[in-house]
């Protein structure tokens, strides 16, 4: 199994990408947030990655300190988060 792993810092953007090319590359996409405090791990697998289209977005929301992580809809179902 192949995986690609990418490291992406939250910043002030409210819509964060994570560019990882050609989804027939790998086998699993394992992505790193960091928010400042945490380090959070998701992994999607490649299948359900768009072949047209070589990243995905996330919708970061803090609210009193806690940050919480919104998916695309037509990835969101196949996101799991890892840690």
């Amino acid at each position: 199994m192949i995986e690609k792993i990418i490291n992406r810092n939250i910043g002030k953007s409210q819509k964060c990408r994570i560019k990882y090319g050609s989804s027939s590359d790998f086998n699993v996409l394992i992505m790193n947030v960091n928010d400042g405090k945490r380090t959070r791990i998701y992994s999607i697998d490649a299948q359900h990655l768009s072949s047209q289209k070589n990243s995905i977005y996330f919708y970061p929301e803090i609210r009193n300190g806690v940050v919480t992580i919104k998916w695309n809809r037509e990835i969101e179902n196949y996101v799991n988060e890892v840690q």
